[in-house]
């Protein structure tokens, strides 16, 4: 796929493990946490390649690259997925009760309006974040929605289950 073909990318946020998604033609890394890798725009494929190879230096302890073009790309590279926006308490709340549970989350910053952030909107029906997935089951936001939310599920063991 010619990068400047892409619906989206993901970019580096400042906290580690974290991704946002980006324009067209944008290619980013998971962050160490010391800085960014990736996010500016690229040119050809020995840029792409560049930034990947600096992907594999700031290695998190899961993926370093995603590549998805659409949420269900998205869910399927991944068995525990959120998708936020950095100032919205609940997803702060949901990630963090997922990470405290052992299951740390893949994040996908979204935009308002981004076509990412309308894919998920189409998807579930909904427009709020946060947006979470599990094993490609939809589990809902940090209290509700989709299977009743991330906090009620690992409170009654279901995220758990889903994850075995």
């Amino acid at each position: 796929m010619d990068i400047s073909q892409a619906t989206a990318f993901v970019a580096p946020s400042t906290q580690p493990g974290h991704l946002r998604a980006t324009a067209p033609g944008q290619v980013a890394t998971r962050s160490s946490g010391h800085g960014h890798v990736g996010g500016s725009p690229l040119l050809g494929l020995g840029a792409f390649a560049m930034a990947a190879a600096a992907a594999r230096k700031v290695r998190a302890p899961r993926a370093t690259t995603l590549r998805a073009s659409t949420v269900d790309e998205y869910i399927a590279e991944n068995d525990v997925i959120a998708f936020i926006t950095p100032t919205c308490p609940f997803c702060r709340e949901a990630v963090a009760a997922l990470t405290d549970a052992g299951y740390p989350p893949v994040t996908v910053e979204v935009s308002p309006g981004s076509d990412l952030r309308n894919e998920l909107a189409s998807k579930t029906n909904s427009t709020s974040v946060p947006k979470v997935w599990v094993k490609g089951n939809f589990v809902g936001g940090c209290n509700d929605g989709g299977m009743g939310g991330v906090k009620p599920l690992l409170r009654s063991g279901k995220i758990q289950e889903l994850m075995s």
